[in-house]
Parts: C-alpha cells; sequence; structure tokens
C-alpha cells in the first residue's frame, strides 16, 4: 500500500487564497512517493462564521473599523478555550485586556463570541471530514495564529488514533517555539523547527522504510516518551529545483464553501525568492523574519515567469501575491518586464524595499502590481538610521509619490519608540502629513515590540531594553510554565533603560498619522502637475480648497529636477543653465517651501506633486539631469582640492 500524508490549513489563515507551505509540501510528499491529501479547514471555518468575521479574525478585514492586531493573539485564544476549557486561564482578564487595547463595536464583539461558541462543532466536522486511521502522517502548518488550533484537532486526532504520527510545522515552529511545543504537548511526535523541502522527503523515506525517523535532522521528535532535539533543518538553497506547489483541492473545495465573495481561482499565493538581500546585509532592528533563513536565495527569472505563467493557465489566476521578503532588483528587467508584456497580466503584490526610483514605480505598474509594501516606516533620517533601513526620510516621500503617480497603492506602517530616539524626529511630522496628504496613509502607526529573532530582541540589553517578557496575550492562551512560554512566544513587550515612554511624544504624530488615513478613505486630496503651454499648473486639494501654483517652462524644469530628492546644491549648475543665479535658486527653492510643494531637510528637497512621464520628459530630460549631476561632482571636487 502507498503510504500517504495528511497536510491541514486550520484556521486562521485566511481564506483568500491556498497555503503555499503546503502545497508545496504536497507537491515534495508526492515526488517522496507518498500519497497527499491538503485538509483546507480554514475554509470550513471561514463558511461557518461568514467570511467578513473570520478574514477579521485573521487580520486581513474591518469590521466598523475594528481588525484584530496579531500580537493580541484572539484567534489562539478562541481555540485555547476549547482547548483547555470555557473560562479557563483568566478568560475575564483576557477580555478586559482586550477591551484595554481600544474599544470593540459590537459587530466585531459578536464576531468574536461566536466564533468562539462555534469552535467545539467546528472540531467534531474535521474529526469527522475522514477517516484519520488511513494516514502514516498528518502535518499541521502554523503560521501566526494557527497553534492553538491545530493543537485542538491534533489532540483529538491522537487520541482516536494513537499509531498515526502527528507533525507540526510552519513559522511557529521555528528554533526554540518548536522545540518547547513538543516538550509541553505529548501528543505531537515530530515538529520541522524550519525550512522542510529537504527534511521532509528524509523524514518520509525513514517511516516509509522503517528506520530510525525520530532521529531525521531538521525535526525534533518524541519517540517512547523520550524527546530527541535534532540538527536544524538544511536550508533550501536551490529553489528552482522545487517542484511547483499544488493547490487543487482549495480551487476544488471553494466552490462548495459558499464563499461567494472569493473568486474561484483568483488568487494564489508564490514565492520567487527567500531571505532579504538587504538583511544580509543590514537585519532591520525591529524585523524578527528569516530567523536561521535570512541568506538570500532567489529563482532564474525564466523559472520565475513559467511559475505565474502555470497557476494562470491551471487555475485562472488573476491575483498573486509573492510571498517573498524583498524584491530582487535584477527582476525589474526579467520577470517583471516579461509580466508587463502579457496581453492580460494578473494584479500582483510585492514587498519591496523603499530603495526604489521612478523607473521602478513604472515597471511595478506596467507589470500589474497593483500593491507593494515597501518598507518605509518613517521619514526621519535618524529614526531610520536606528532602524538599520538604509535610506533617508525623503527617499520615502519620494517612493510615495511615485506610487501614486502610477497608480501603486503603497502599504506601510509608521514605527516609533526605538532605543535613543529624540522626540524632535517626531515632531516635525504631523506638518509633514498635511503636505503629503495626497499620497498613501500608512495602515498604522504603533510603538515597536520585540519580535524573536529581531536584533532588538536578540541584543535586548545591548540595545537598551529591560525586563523583556512575552506579550501579556499568550498567558491567557498557553497554560504551560512561565520558562517554557518564553521559548513558545514570538511577541514580546519590554521596558526602556532610560525609563522613557514613547508615546509621551509621539502621541501627536499617532494622531496626524490616524487623521491623515481618515481624510485620505473620504476623499484623497491631489497635488498634481499638468502640463499647461510651455509650462505646468500644479492643482492642489490638500487644505480641503482647490488651488493652483503656475510655473514657466524654465521653473518648471528646475522643479521636475526635484522629482528625485536632491541636495540644493547640485542644482545650481541646472539653475545657471535655466538662467537663475544661486541666489534666486535658493530664493525659489523657500517659495516652493512655503507653498508645501516641496520638502525640505538637511539641505536637501523633493518636489510632492505627482506627474506624468511626458510632463517630466518635456522638462527634466535624463541627459540634462546627467549633465547637471556630472558638473556639480566635478564643482564638488574642485572645492574639495581647493
Amino acid at each position: 500500500m502507498t503510504p500517504s500524508i495528511a497536510l491541514i490549513n486550520m484556521p486562521f489563515a485566511s481564506a483568500r487564497r491556498p497555503s503555499l507551505a503546503l502545497g508545496l509540501l504536497k507537491s515534495i510528499s508526492q515526488q517522496s512517493g507518498f500519497e497527499a491529501r491538503v485538509f483546507n479547514f480554514n475554509l470550513a471555518f471561514a463558511q461557518k462564521l461568514g467570511l467578513a468575521a473570520y478574514e477579521m479574525l485573521c487580520g486581513a478585514h474591518d469590521i466598523e473599523d475594528y481588525r484584530v492586531s496579531m500580537e493580541q493573539l484572539t484567534g489562539e485564544w478562541l481555540f485555547s478555550q476549547h482547548f483547555h476549557g470555557a473560562g479557563s486561564l483568566d478568560a475575564d482578564g483576557y477580555v478586559d485586556y482586550l477591551k484595554s487595547r481600544g474599544p470593540i463595536p459590537p459587530a466585531a464583539q459578536e464576531a468574536i463570541d461566536h466564533a468562539r461558541d462555534a469552535v467545539p462543532s467546528f472540531i467534531e466536522a474535521c474529526l469527522a471530514a475522514t477517516d484519520w486511521s488511513r494516514f502514516d502522517l498528518v502535518g499541521f502548518t502554523s503560521t501566526f495564529e494557527q497553534t492553538m488550533a491545530c493543537l485542538s484537532l491534533a489532540r483529538e486526532i491522537k487520541a482516536r488514533h494513537p499509531q498515526v504520527k502527528i507533525a507540526f510545522g510552519g513559522a511557529n515552529c521555528e528554533s526554540t517555539m518548536g522545540a518547547a511545543l513538543l516538550r509541553n504537548y505529548e501528543f505531537i511526535d515530530l515538529i520541522c523547527t524550519g525550512e522542510g523541502d529537504l527534511a521532509l522527503p528524509e523524514l518520509l523515506k525513514a517511516v516509509r522504510e522503517g528506520l530510525e525517523w525520530w532521529k531525521v535532522a531538521g525535526f525534533c521528535a518524541r519517540r517512547n516518551g523520550e524527546v530527541h532535539i535534532n540538527t536544524a533543518p538544511p536550508i533550501t538553497r536551490d529553489l528552482d529545483a522545487l517542484p511547483y506547489p499544488n493547490f487543487d483541492e482549495y480551487f476544488e473545495e471553494l466552490p462548495s464553501r459558499g464563499l461567494t465573495e472569493i473568486n474561484p481561482g483568483s488568487g494564489v499565493l508564490l514565492e520567487t525568492s527567500r531571505g532579504c538581500w538587504w538583511g544580509a546585509k543590514s537585519h532591520c532592528t525591529f524585523c524578527g523574519l528569516n530567523g536561521r533563513t535570512m541568506q538570500f536565495r532567489v529563482k532564474k527569472p525564466e523559472r520565475a515567469f513559467a511559475e505565474v505563467e502555470h497557476f494562470i493557465a491551471r487555475h485562472g489566476s488573476r491575483n498573486i501575491e509573492f510571498a517573498d521578503n524583498i524584491v530582487d532588483m535584477d527582476y525589474f528587467d526579467s520577470v517583471l518586464a516579461r509580466i508587463a508584456q502579457m496581453d492580460d497580466p494578473p494584479e500582483i503584490f510585492y514587498e519591496t524595499k523603499s530603495n526604489l526610483r521612478r523607473r521602478h514605480l513604472r515597471r511595478l505598474a506596467e507589470a500589474n502590481v497593483y500593491t507593494i509594501q515597501p518598507g518605509i516606516e518613517s521619514f526621519d533620517d535618524d529614526v531610520l538610521a536606528r532602524m538599520g533601513k538604509g535610506v533617508r526620510g525623503l527617499q520615502n516621500v519620494a517612493v510615495l509619490k511615485w506610487a501614486r503617480s502610477y497608480g501603486v497603492k503603497a502599504m506601510w506602517n509608521l514605527l516609533f519608540g526605538f532605543p535613543g530616539e529624540r522626540a524632535e524626529s517626531y515632531a516635525w511630522m504631523p506638518e509633514l502629513f498635511e503636505r503629503i496628504a495626497h499620497l498613501d496613509p500608512p495602515t498604522a502607526a504603533s510603538a515597536i515590540r520585540l519580535d524573536r529573532f529581531s536584533p532588538n530582541f536578540v541584543r535586548a540589553a545591548e540595545k537598551g531594553f529591560v525586563n523583556v517578557r512575552p506579550s501579556p496575550a499568550y498567558r491567557h492562551v498557553f497554560d504551560v510554565p512561565s520558562a517554557e512560554l518564553s521559548e513558545l512566544a514570538y511577541f514580546f513587550d519590554c521596558d526602556y533603560a532610560d525609563g522613557r515612554q514613547p508615546l509621551d511624544y509621539c502621541k501627536p504624530v499617532v494622531e496626524a498619522a490616524y487623521a491623515w488615513g481618515d481624510r485620505f478613505k473620504d476623499e484623497a486630496p491631489v497635488l498634481h502637475a499638468e502640463l499647461d503651454g510651455s509650462g505646468i499648473e500644479i492643482w492642489d486639494t490638500r487644505r480641503g480648497e482647490a488651488r493652483t501654483h503656475s510655473m514657466k517652462s524654465r521653473e518648471a524644469g528646475l522643479f521636475c529636477y526635484f522629482d528625485e530628492p536632491h541636495r540644493d546644491d547640485t542644482a545650481i549648475p541646472l539653475a545657471l543653465a535655466l538662467g537663475f543665479s544661486d541666489a534666486q535658486l535658493f530664493e525659489t527653492l523657500k517659495r516652493w517651501d512655503a507653498a508645501g510643494l516641496i520638502v525640505r531637510r538637511g539641505g536637501m528637497s523633493v518636489g510632492l506633486a505627482t506627474m506624468d512621464d511626458e510632463l517630466l520628459a518635456r522638462f527634466a530630460p535624463q541627459a540634462l539631469q546627467a549633465d547637471c549631476g556630472a558638473r556639480a561632482k566635478k564643482r564638488k571636487q574642485s572645492k574639495a582640492l581647493a
């Protein structure tokens, strides 16, 4: 008989797309000679709750402007109340904790209550979905808020079918977190503590051939009550050698679930790289991604493009989200260029770094990349340096402007609370937000937390953090000793060695950020430059009423030069060529600044008006910009020699 494996996707994975991890592991299992079936129980729970309520609990949808935050572990708590019993682990205290984070609208509270009441019958339905005894291995993926749902079902399967091996994997199992899960939940047999692409085939071979499966590298294992902590799994270096993920069960099941808001065959989650090329050089201090797998690995362009074509052909996928932490810069002239040439390219989401130029945003738009997450986080140079971001604040402004110019939505968060930061780094931002009110506002504005694997967590004392402890929600979810809770947790709270309370000086900028978002949602203002005869006219509705700013051709040429952030003095050669004296250049910059048409910081300026390529090409040809840059460099060298 062919051995078989079940792969389970539990709540609260989004119902809007299949699991990339399980799709890939299914293909790998089949290559290893196993029958493999994916169970999308997240779809079943979404059907039970209604998609809007379910996606709110996933943190992917608002109900009455309320969205669950990952670190509050609401999804985990709902299943914990079933696992440990209603009212356990100070359930009232958890409710108080939720309310302390902000008011919960009635519709959102109703969704939470309904979900809690629906868990027992849901688990029973999962148990009745198939004959679990026919599987040699039942594997659960756990990322974000899936652990307690996985534990709830795994416990019941093991109780009824003790011969079936129970395995866990996913981001919640990485490194010490996986070992802690194994130690504390005796019905788990195996936990993969990192990437499973190479480790899983070795495990399946051992299971099939009766070898010592409990000693396979990459897995922590329990056998006869003894826990084996094996070496970390090998890193997958050749992504091109991986098979295409198999999402067949998801797309076959979706139509029967009545989730009519999801267009069958519309969306998939793919990957073209792993790790982070920037993090390998300078790990952003707050980032906890890529614990042991920071090394950047990328698929060859031809493989990446072939994968896109495959899923369009197989499932009619019209929406592709890439799970990459950061886009490979070479992809702009390879993969994205080829997608741009497609007759009807799918809508695409990509995470990027904010070191982009206008041409990169143009290419993203051409390739139908409808949303990016550019990792902006701040506009202050000192704060960005403390993060290790490797960009300046005006560059982040420019990226938002170019994204808006080409119709690409930029999703980003404003972060604060970095040790050593100064209050003045935030005092100027509310006025900035008024100037860039026509650009995409932050999704959220919040103090940093300490995520496991981030430099802030790993070197907490050195960075200036004290009293590091798991986020409060964990004690309402996991009934384990404190030391074990610290090993299980991913999100941590902390205090500052200097006693600071970041909200004391950041409250105005937080309020300004959310006010920006509210205004933008009601009616997005504009600051847009258009051709007007031999010059340009800039339409401005940022202050609630339409105004215009007119510029003749030579001033327009100067303004277009600052479409990118530049040091003010590098514009002197261009200003002279256009007939401006040095004094007139700086007077013009001062006038633009007073009108809110540019932002000036640290001797640099960047224009704020969106504009199209035709306008830019007319007034700021690349040849002229290059010539001005060369002359500015020569002038700087001459000054240094003098």
